[in-house]
């Protein structure tokens, strides 16, 4: 008669422990903002040049008075250059273009004003969002977000004690922590994909996503679980 084999004995793990000796460290990916100087022609730097220049007036009696006139002399030399025009062809075109530009010439000062602000919104820098790589390091005291050499986020979980937020959207989790008395967006949070969590060493209830998604840093489903796990040992208010 055959005999069983013996049952195996499952041990629940210890919960992992971070250190200034043993830090968390997790690779992940955040969204940069850069600006960009748009291409600048010297069709472009003409029209400046020209707004610049413009001949204006001012928005007042005595400016539009002033512009009256101007038309009025112009006009009339206008005039005489399109009458001596029957026998020169040239200053009947410069008389016509004289006539035409005083359509716009001089110009109301508020005007030129609208015109250089909409040359200026297109020489200004544009703003571009990129994915970058990003390091998460954790010492038991104070969580860093690195990107570009330089901070990306960081806060201390425990000091002031934080509010531990985990939420889904859709098949996006997302994992906070919200200094007490700030907003959501002010903490440090970090996404995944749900199906790429395995398993977690806590039990896993997220409440679902109201709002906009939080910036954060996006990471794999275990660097998430594994961050789930550390700071869910911390014992923060949960939400």
């Amino acid at each position: 008669m055959a005999t069983k084999a013996p049952k195996k004995k499952h041990h629940k793990r210890r919960r992992r422990k971070v250190s200034v000796e043993s830090p968390l460290q997790h690779a992940g990916e955040v969204d940069v903002i850069d600006f960009v100087d748009p291409p600048r022609s010297s069709w472009t730097r003409f029209k400046r040049t020209l707004a610049m220049s413009w001949p204006v007036h001012d928005d007042s009696a005595d400016g539009r008075r002033q512009a009256a006139l101007w038309r009025l002399v112009f006009g009339g030399l206008a005039l005489y250059l399109v009458t001596k025009g029957k026998t020169n062809i040239a200053l009947a075109i410069l008389g016509v273009t004289i006539a035409f530009s005083l359509v716009v010439i001089p110009m109301p000062r508020s005007r030129r004003r609208r015109w250089q602000d909409r040359l200026r919104a297109k020489t200004e820098p544009v703003e571009r969002v990129r994915r970058v790589p990003a390091e998460v390091r954790f010492d038991g005291r104070k969580l860093v977000v690195r990107a570009n050499d330089r901070s990306w986020k960081s806060l201390r979980p425990t000091s002031p004690r934080c509010k531990l937020v985990v939420q889904q959207d859709g098949t996006s989790l997302w994992l906070g922590l919200v200094p007490p008395g700030r907003g959501g967006d002010e903490g440090v949070w970090f996404s995944t994909d749900a199906q790429s969590v395995v398993e977690t060493f806590d039990p896993l209830t997220p409440a679902e996503l109201t709002g906009a998604a939080p910036t954060a840093c996006f990471v794999d489903g275990a660097a998430w679980a594994h961050l789930h796990e550390v700071f869910h040992g911390l014992e923060l208010s949960r939400s």
